[in-house]
């Protein structure tokens, strides 16, 4: 493990058959709380791991009311799913013992502001595209690191939410 503090596919394979014998163990609630401050800056926090935070995110100065001190949603929303890639092929090379060294990702995406702010008739105001690279370093061969990005796509969390997503459900209260 030396460097993958705590990694193994042991490990994995451990928590897989606990969470397997207790569903109910395996549910997890996120949470994040956010707060308007100024302008278009907003900070948030996230109840799960207060250590890390508070956030600052915002819109960049070309937005009317964005300050530029921080990344703006969707900029947070494609490094989350970049990073969640890094993880989720790390933890299934681990877990299938596929050599992974390394993961780089970098991933892009198109957005069309006429439809965040209700100009253009039928825009999408979320992403039209997103697409990207991802980088193993691996001495694996070509037919396992096929099967790992089979396992990935599968299995990644992010990619997951992106692609069938959840519609939230939010309430507004008058303060």
């Amino acid at each position: 493990a030396g460097n993958d503090e705590g990694l193994s596919a042991e490990a994995i394979g451990d928590l897989g058959a606990a969470l397997g014998a207790d569903p109910a163990a395996a549910m997890v609630i996120y949470k994040s709380s956010s707060k308007l401050e100024k302008g278009l800056c907003t900070s948030v926090t996230l109840p799960n791991t207060p250590h890390h935070g508070p956030y600052v995110i915002d819109e960049p100065s070309a937005m009317p009311g964005g300050q530029n001190k921080g990344p703006n949603p969707m900029d947070l929303c494609l490094g989350a799913l970049s990073t969640c890639q890094d993880i989720t092929y790390k933890a299934y090379a681990t877990a299938m013992s596929i050599p992974l060294a390394k993961v780089e990702t970098s991933i892009e995406g198109d957005l069309d502001l006429r439809g965040f702010l209700g100009v253009g008739e039928g825009v999408r105001p979320g992403f039209q595209a997103i697409r990207g690279t991802v980088t193993l370093y691996s001495s694996a061969s070509e037919e396992q690191l096929k099967t790992l990005k089979g396992a990935v796509d599968a299995h990644c969390p992010m990619c997951a939410t992106v692609c069938q997503p959840v519609c939230p459900d939010l309430k507004v209260v008058k303060a």
